[in-house]
């Protein structure tokens, strides 16, 4: 239903504009046509006339230009060669009467008009050569004072009067135009800014002067400085404001949309609109906490539309290392070395919320403790030669298991591998039975 209404609203503008437009038209049309026949009269074209309008000259300023001498090559065959030279002739007078028309218009000297053409001073390039002192007993102080300030400034070319009319006429039709075609668009696009932008209730004047909520209008202020590190409370305002500039009461009906993101992750947030005070009735402030470090996008939407510069990105960097959440990589209780080869152990600092930071100062890590054993280089070897053979194994005797200590101790099988050590016993020579499983993850060269 408001769609019919907005279309039909539209459709009665469209055309109001239309005949607005095409009286105007018509009005200027009527008195170019007026103009014209004075003019005809008043330099004695009236016998010309039938030339002059199969010319399609329908204005002074058409027939200035037509039966100008530049436009000679361009002119119709007439009967009488003499009747061209006539016609371009008084058309050149026109010419220069009208530039000199409106010099004088400008200087406010239209009074004094007659007193020139009486003077014989019926041109531009006439007034050009006059003397200053010439018309001193005919003009008012006032009017000398004009006549010499006129005088200093005849340096204009004779087109300009021309190009002045033309572009007078120009902007004329272009104003029209614009506002025709704004009030269309204004018009038409009227139901659907009213889908987009929640529960804004426009009338056509409310629209056309700016009054809803735009959100190309809305300003956002973040209240901290980059890089922040992470583990504070971050929070930022929006201020919502009309088309006009003016401020808009922003409330839970406009559909305000505030997503935080950081990767994949969605950051919950607090949003409150408005406030207590007159001045923060357009302004809704949003609170968040960071734990993660990295790149967070921040939208604001109203409705589905983004306001100016949203989303926006915010870098967050890790804190300090924390010693409880940092730790050896690839952790073993105990840690073989051979003699004069170095072995290498590495270390992933954390900041407390898990965020792999740079290596400061750090306390004792969480899995810090470890033993380690050096072996020489004969020892090293033949560990290699050991560890190397498949399915190697040594007869060994096990006192105890997981701080019980055996009676007697067990007969056992131990087989080594690069990464673990296996304790197997038998049963009537024909089951094995593992024991035990150690694992050697972090026992390795690098």
């Amino acid at each position: 239903m408001a769609n019919q209404y907005y279309t039909s609203v539209s459709f009665v503008v469209f055309v109001f504009a239309l005949l607005l437009l095409y009286q105007l038209s018509t009005d200027v049309s009527v008195q170019q046509e007026k103009e014209l026949e004075n003019v005809l009269i008043e330099y004695d074209l009236a016998k010309y006339k039938d030339y002059i309008y199969l010319s399609s000259c329908t204005s002074v300023v058409a027939l200035v230009k037509f039966w100008s001498k530049n436009n000679e090559q361009s002119l119709p065959s007439l009967p009488d060669e003499n009747i061209k030279l006539d016609l371009i002739e008084k058309a050149e007078n026109i010419k220069q009467h009208l530039i000199l028309h409106h010099l004088l218009k400008k200087w406010e000297l239209l009074d004094v008009k007659k007193k020139f053409f009486n003077s014989g001073f019926d041109s531009l390039e006439k007034l050009r050569g006059a003397d200053v002192t010439q018309f001193k007993s005919k003009f008012s102080r006032k009017q000398l004072d004009t006549w010499v300030n006129f005088k200093e400034s005849l340096s204009i070319p004779d087109e300009d009067f021309l190009n002045l009319l033309r572009i007078y006429v120009g902007i004329f039709i272009l104003s029209l135009c614009v506002a025709l075609f704004t009030g269309m668009v204004l018009t038409m696009s009227q139901p659907r800014l009213e889908a987009t932008y929640g529960n804004q209730k426009l009338g056509l004047l409310s629209y056309v002067t700016g009054r809803y909520l735009s959100p190309l209008k809305c300003k956002v202020a973040f209240d901290w400085t980059e890089p922040q590190v992470v583990g504070d409370t971050m929070s930022f305002t929006v201020k919502f404001f009309q088309r006009n500039g003016n401020i808009y009461p922003i409330c839970n009906q406009d559909h305000v949309l505030i997503e935080i993101s950081q990767g994949t992750y969605k950051i919950a947030c607090n949003v409150q609109l408005g406030g207590q005070q007159l001045s923060d009735i357009n302004t809704a402030r949003v609170q968040f906490t960071v734990r993660r470090a990295g790149e967070y996008r921040i939208c604001v939407l109203v409705g589905m539309t983004h306001i100016h510069g949203s989303p926006f990105l915010k870098y967050f960097v890790p804190g300090p290392p924390d010693p409880t959440k940092t730790c050896f990589v690839h952790h073993s209780s105990t840690v073989v070395g051979s003699e004069d080869i170095p072995t290498q152990l590495f270390i992933e600092p954390r900041d407390k919320y898990g965020n792999l930071c740079t290596v400061e100062k750090i306390g004792t890590i969480q899995n810090g403790d470890f033993h380690v054993i050096i072996l020489n280089q004969e020892e090293s070897l033949t560990v290699q030669k050991n560890v190397a053979k498949k399915n190697k194994c040594y007869e060994v005797k096990l006192l105890a298991l997981n701080s019980e200590r055996f009676p007697k101790p067990k007969k056992i099988y131990c087989y080594i591998s690069p990464k673990q050590l296996t304790l197997k016993e038998y049963m009537w020579k024909f089951f094995s039975q593992a024991s035990d499983h150690l694992s050697f993850m972090s026992i390795y060269q690098v």
